[in-house]
């Protein structure tokens, strides 16, 4: 249905893999973990392409462990915890898809923007930093503030963008990526949701319920 946001009043977005590309954010991690290994341990070589190399064979739970060893670097070196704080907490060398930039854009003065993400609080604060996303979102949410059990699909983070810009549901709508997790709080409220389907996302081929499809958020623009 066309024109379904010619009365919204707010359109907020998700943040991994609608406003940047996710992958970027965990290649980008890589390097400062890698960079941190090799300062510390000279004989320690290619710590980037054995994360990068154990990742994409699909090993994402004990991605560190794996490369520690393959490394020959044991616990009482280096833990494997000490890198994860090193890939949640550095500043990511990230960028804005271009389509995002240019709805975000387009948007701005026209409607409200608003952000929703899940995740640890310090990593998602800094891609949003990094991604200059100040100059464009009128109000971020950050989940993790609230702690887990506020993580989509709560419905906690639309409640407090409701709350802040004194809208109701119906005057709202959500873009995301993520069926299993981004639409169904913010349909419980009566917001209208967007999914986008970019061929490289990590969930792509998730189902759920949404009421419109997208392949690129300028689309959002035929709505308006």
């Amino acid at each position: 249905m066309k024109h379904a946001l010619q009365n919204v009043r707010l359109i907020a977005f998700d943040l991994d893999d609608t406003l940047y590309p996710e992958l970027s954010f965990v290649k980008s991690g890589f390097r400062a973990v890698a960079r941190a290994v090799e300062e510390r341990f000279p004989r320690a070589q290619k710590i980037y392409e054995l994360l990068w190399s154990i990742f994409s064979a699909g090993e994402r739970r004990s991605t560190f462990n794996a490369a520690l060893r393959q490394a020959g670097l044991g616990e009482r070196e280096i833990a494997a915890a000490e890198l994860v704080q090193i890939y949640r907490s550095h500043m990511p060398g990230i960028q804005l898809y271009p389509d995002a930039r240019e709805i975000l854009s387009t948007l701005q003065g026209k409607k409200k923007i608003g952000l929703i993400t899940d995740g640890y609080l310090e990593t998602q604060k800094n891609k949003f930093a990094a991604l200059q996303l100040e100059h464009y979102v009128d109000r971020a949410v950050f989940t993790d503030a609230a702690g887990r059990e506020c993580w989509k699909p709560s419905p906690w983070g639309y409640q407090k963008l409701m709350e802040h810009f004194s809208l109701q549901g119906v005057q709202c709508a959500y873009v995301g990526d993520n069926s299993l997790k981004d639409f169904a709080g913010a349909q419980a409220l009566g917001w209208i949701t967007f999914k986008i389907v970019r061929d490289e996302g990590l969930y792509r081929d998730t189902t759920g319920d949404v009421d419109h499809t997208v392949r690129v958020l300028t689309e959002l623009i035929e709505f308006i």
